[in-house]
């Protein structure tokens, strides 16, 4: 089969159509022309529109990160801090709370301390200190000592009762607990 009869019967099919006819092929021809050429062009608009919204929304999430740079920096300082406290070990809470009362003016005799517990990556250690008839403001000063220490330590518990109406004499009793951080394992550290 030469390209001569492969051109020609299409042309004795179309020479053998009346005009409606014609017409009829060469509309149904424009719309299937039409087709060609419109869809892949909508599905690329299509394509380019769905990018430029995802671009649009990472934009905003870039935006809102970059206002909020000094709150992740904040929040950073804060974790690397956090770190550093939990990296050094708490002296013994009976002796620390006795070094912190003579600092505010306390004496801290009763100290009872608690079984350790165990909680993922630390061992809580805890103390109850027993304060029997002392001023409050002292009390307060302890209680923020403990609190504001270089070493990971808090304030769990806090009981206050007023002793002597009129006069500031009260009986504290605190519950003090330390974290010591378990050391990573080296097998740990090497995995991803």
């Amino acid at each position: 089969m030469n390209l001569t009869s492969f051109i020609e019967t299409p042309r004795r099919m179309w020479d053998g159509l009346s005009d409606r006819e014609r017409r009829l092929v060469a509309a149904l021809g424009a719309v299937f022309a039409g087709l060609l050429i419109f869809i892949p062009l909508f599905l690329v608009l299509q394509q380019a529109s769905s990018t430029s919204s995802e671009n649009e929304e990472i934009r905003k999430v870039l935006k809102e990160i970059n206002q909020n740079q000094g709150i992740l920096e904040k929040r950073g300082a804060a974790r690397r801090a956090a770190e550093r406290r939990f990296a050094t070990r708490a002296p013994d809470l009976s002796a620390f709370l006795e070094e912190q009362g003579q600092r505010v003016g306390l004496t801290v005799a009763r100290t009872q301390p608690q079984p350790n517990a165990e909680v993922p990556g630390f061992t809580r250690r805890g103390v109850k200190v027993d304060l029997p008839d002392v001023p409050l403001r002292p009390a307060a000063e302890l209680i923020a000592a403990v609190e504001n220490s270089q070493y990971p330590v808090a304030v769990d518990e806090i009981q206050i009762s007023h002793t002597q109406m009129g006069v500031d004499r009260f009986s504290v009793k605190l519950g003090v607990v330390a974290f010591d951080k378990h050391p990573e394992k080296e097998s740990a550290k090497s995995e991803p």
